[in-house]
């Protein structure tokens, strides 16, 4: 019997020492889930939490409270994603179950916080499986199965569901469907859907009449409102009346929201010098190209990005390619390095020789391109 009982003893000690090194091993798990929240790393956060949860073989408040503040930061509303639908069902049940289970032993700040980002987001979670459905048939590009799962999510109210079919009418080109759905959407509390209907009426496109100062109002409402995927557009809008604004929001919408074309406008239009920069816009142009390699503009561009990075010769040629495809400014430009401004390179670095006539005829064709060009 003594012996017995020293067993017991001794295994219930060996159990209490295991447990014992586990929650320690939790916490410092915990500690690094806290460092990479502060760091704005969720993901990094969420993969923690993960093992603090294994080593417990539980949850608990603080595990659950810090889960739910990640997952609601690891979701674009503008890259509207497969992954980002399935975070609303996510959300939708951890948040119910932390309101739940913890609702006598949470701080008050900490369950208003969390009941907050449920109702934020209950909305998205409102017939999730037929939101995920239609999502998996709309990036396998089966728009009609898309639109079926999508209707019924957006008849009962998910307003990413009815943003989805207005985009699908959108490219179907069937604009009054497009603004139905898109109206519907932003009545159900859809900010991207305020962007997208306040950037259409920017440029006048999906059968809205142009109006650019309506158009910045609805985008700057969805920004204001946590939209901030609408920073690089706002930004470029700026560019030409408010300097310090523009850069503001380029700035941000390139370290933040890693929009690689705010990149290039921030080197391009203000001559931003920055390696990292360079980089992220070289990028982008190189997309810009890739998806239209025929556009003048998008090969001004790359001209221009490799005349920033000293790659003269290389950048002659887009610039003359520009021209070719009627680009004024590429045109005059080239003018200009044939017959030698003091400030450009020598020709050599450009890989040509001065040559007055040709620089005026360049420059006569940038005059009939564009008649503002004619005394330049």
């Amino acid at each position: 019997m003594k012996v017995r009982t020293l067993i017991f003893a001794f295994f219930l000690l060996l159990q209490t020492s295991i447990l014992s090194a586990q929650n320690s091993l939790a916490k410092i798990e915990y500690s690094y889930a806290e460092e990479a929240y502060s760091n704005n790393d969720y993901k990094k956060t969420l993969e923690h939490l993960e093992d603090v949860k294994s080593l417990l073989g539980s949850t608990n408040a603080r595990v659950m409270y810090l889960e739910i503040m990640s997952l609601s930061k690891t979701f674009s509303l503008a890259k509207n994603t497969l992954d980002d639908y399935k975070v609303y069902k996510e959300l939708g049940d951890l948040t119910s179950a932390y309101l739940t289970n913890f609702e006598s032993d949470a701080p008050i700040d900490k369950l208003k916080t969390i009941y907050e980002i449920q109702k934020e987001y209950k909305d998205y979670a409102i017939e999730v499986d037929n939101l995920i459905k239609g999502k998996v048939y709309h990036d396998e590009k089966n728009d009609d199965n898309a639109l079926s799962y999508y209707s019924i999510a957006c008849e009962a109210g998910n307003p990413e569901a009815c943003k989805n079919l207005a985009n699908i009418y959108a490219l179907k080109e069937d604009f009054d469907n497009t603004k139905k759905f898109n109206d519907k959407a932003i009545a159900l509390g859809s900010i991207s859907a305020k962007y997208s209907k306040g950037s259409s009426i920017y440029i006048g496109s999906n059968g809205y009449t142009k109006d650019e100062v309506k158009g910045v109002q609805l985008m700057e409402e969805a920004y204001n409102s946590g939209f901030l995927w609408a920073s690089g557009t706002l930004g470029r809008h700026y560019l030409s009346s408010d300097i310090i604004k523009a850069k503001g929001l380029l700035d941000f919408s390139y370290k933040h929201m890693k929009q690689k074309e705010s990149a290039f406008y921030l080197s391009y239009y203000l001559k931003l010098v920055d390696t990292e920069v360079l980089k992220a816009a070289g990028e982008a142009v190189n997309n810009w190209l890739e998806a239209d390699p025929n556009s003048g503009i998008y090969n001004h561009y790359k001209g221009h990005w490799l005349f920033s990075m000293g790659q003269y010769s290389q950048a002659f040629k887009y610039y003359e390619t520009a021209c070719n495809k009627g680009h004024a400014f590429s045109c005059n430009f080239v003018g200009n390095i044939y017959i030698k401004k003091e400030s450009f390179p020598s020709h050599g670095q450009f890989g040509i020789t001065r040559d007055k006539k040709k620089g005026k005829e360049f420059k006569s064709k940038a005059c009939s391109l564009d008649s503002n060009f004619c005394n330049k």
